[in-house]
């Protein structure tokens, strides 16, 4: 086994590497937007609610949160 790991540590670290990259690129682009959305429309509801608004108010806010997060203006 120690045989290997001397052989092969190169590899090992390579392949380690990928798996972090690749499990930092999932998080950011699909996880945290889904996140994101999820507190906005939180948000958006919450703060219509309080100034007694329609559906046009809780759109507003909710592209003001997107906004406010860096994400686009889509949903």
């Amino acid at each position: 086994m120690n045989n290997f790991i001397e052989e092969n540590w190169f590899k090992i670290f390579l392949s380690i590497i990928i798996v972090i990259t690749v499990s930092g690129w999932f998080y950011w682009f699909q996880i945290k937007p889904i996140d994101t959305r999820k507190n906005c429309w939180a948000e958006a509801y919450r703060e219509a609610k309080n100034i007694g608004g329609d559906r046009a108010d809780v759109n507003y806010f909710y592209e003001r949160c997107f906004r406010e997060n860096g994400l686009k203006d889509s949903y």
